[in-house]
């Protein structure tokens, strides 16, 4: 029976233990931040103005492109 479980076995198992809990406990550090509201939104303001149909057309010069003199 001690021949079926490896030493590697072993490291690895427990390798992707930590991984798990190191990943669950990063999103569970994440939700409580986002919770407080100590987070940023995951929208930039610049599509929230497009989105909402406010977008302000721009104040630089318009290209000639005809080539009119």
């Amino acid at each position: 029976m001690t021949g079926l479980v490896r030493l590697h076995t072993v490291a690895w198992g427990s390798l992707w233990f930590l991984v798990v809990v190191a990943f669950t406990a990063g999103v569970g550090v994440i939700q409580a931040a986002g919770a407080a509201g100590a987070m940023p939104p995951l929208t930039s303001p610049v599509e929230v103005v497009v989105e909402n149909g406010t977008d302000q057309p721009s104040s630089a010069p318009v290209p000639d492109v005809l080539g009119a003199p």
